[in-house]
């Protein structure tokens, strides 16, 4: 059923031609799916899945574009974990008080890097190729803006995930701008490891439109956190009927947690994208063409915001970041022996035919 047009890729399309067959929809999927147990191995129809070999399935995510649920295919819980009990999911880029001089270049500088971040990523291999795959009438389509939030810049949405552990090292392990990683949390005067649980079954299907199956985007940090994303745009929180659970403070827990998932390595690889992301970050170069986009979108005094900018060490450039030919050549060869094989051996095809119309009586 799915066919890729890339010489390199094995296909199974044995049956593509069968008609009236496609991939599930998000919301079909959920009908699916067993809510009397997390992990039933079988589904709401009766059949058959294989966890042990499958790390997701292929799902028709709207406008004949496909991605993958990831984690076990029939379990409809979604989990979320924080060091806090915030009162709102309040996504990065509603966190400013834009009256502020100080968050205001500071959501320039975000919103800049973000836009050389992804600019820089539609020029890899990783885009360019993923791009044409195929699987029954869907290609695939990246969602840029869940691959910023995912590797941290600013965006509307919040994450979600699959895996009941990833959300227990965000409930357990706090980020240190010092040493620019995570670490256990030690002080619980301050910190208060929540972990919120969903029943996708229990989503009205307006909420469910805005939910993002993001785990494939041809990156290791999403796929290996089975991330899901959430865009947090016209939503009333009440609507995700997340029930909250407060975890045991215990510092003993925490640290089992972290060093359990190798103190975080696990959940965030060391890949390209990300090295991308931590030079971007740091190197306090801006794109004087980003720049002046967001001096207009956002009705800004451009010469007074640059002088401000200047004054923290920050440059302007209107050089493009271009990987080498040994990244590239990283890159390809990851799509070849890894996302290729994962594509074909480690994602479950569920096809499904549309059902005939009732007959209408005068």
């Amino acid at each position: 059923m799915i066919a890729y047009d890339d010489e390199n890729f094995l296909s199974f399309a044995l049956d593509v031609g069968r008609a009236g067959v496609k991939l599930p929809t998000i919301k079909q999927w959920i009908r699916m799916t067993e809510e009397s147990y997390s992990v039933c191995d079988i589904g709401f129809s009766g059949t058959v899945t294989e966890p042990y070999n499958f790390q997701g399935v292929f799902i028709d995510s709207g406008n004949n574009k496909f991605g993958i649920m990831p984690g076990h295919e029939y379990s409809p819980f979604i989990f979320r974990g924080q060091n806090r009990d915030f009162p709102h999911f309040l996504p990065s880029a509603k966190r400013f008080d834009f009256e502020n001089i100080d968050e205001r270049i500071r959501h320039c500088i975000e919103w800049v890097n973000k836009k050389e971040f992804l600019e820089t990523f539609e020029s890899t291999p990783y885009y360019h190729r993923c791009r044409k795959f195929q699987v029954v009438n869907c290609k695939y389509d990246f969602n840029l803006e869940a691959i910023a939030q995912h590797y941290e810049f600013i965006s509307n949405y919040i994450d979600l995930t699959r895996d009941f552990n990833v959300a227990l090292f965000f409930a357990y392990t706090f980020y240190d701008k010092h040493s620019q990683s995570y670490k256990p949390v030690d002080d619980f005067t301050f910190y208060s490891p929540t972990l919120y649980v969903s029943n996708l079954k229990t989503w009205s299907s307006a909420t469910t439109e805005k939910l993002r199956a993001i785990s494939f985007q041809a990156l290791l940090r999403p796929h290996v956190q089975k991330a899901l994303a959430l865009d947090m745009q016209n939503i009333d929180e009440k609507e995700l009927k997340f029930k909250k659970y407060d975890l045991p403070k215990s510092q003993a827990f925490a640290s089992e947690v972290f060093y359990n998932c190798k103190r975080g390595k696990i959940y965030f690889p060391n890949d390209i994208i990300g090295k991308l992301e931590h030079r971007i970050k740091n190197e306090k170069m801006l794109r004087n063409s980003y720049f002046y986009e967001y001096c207009n979108a956002h009705s800004c005094n451009s010469d007074l915001l640059r002088e401000q900018l200047l004054k923290s060490d920050y440059r302007f450039t209107d050089e493009p970041f271009c990987f080498d030919e040994a990244a590239i050549r990283y890159m390809n060869n990851e799509i070849d022996n890894g996302i290729i094989p994962f594509l074909n051996n480690k994602c479950a095809y569920r096809g499904i035919s549309e059902m005939a119309k009732p007959p209408k009586f005068a």
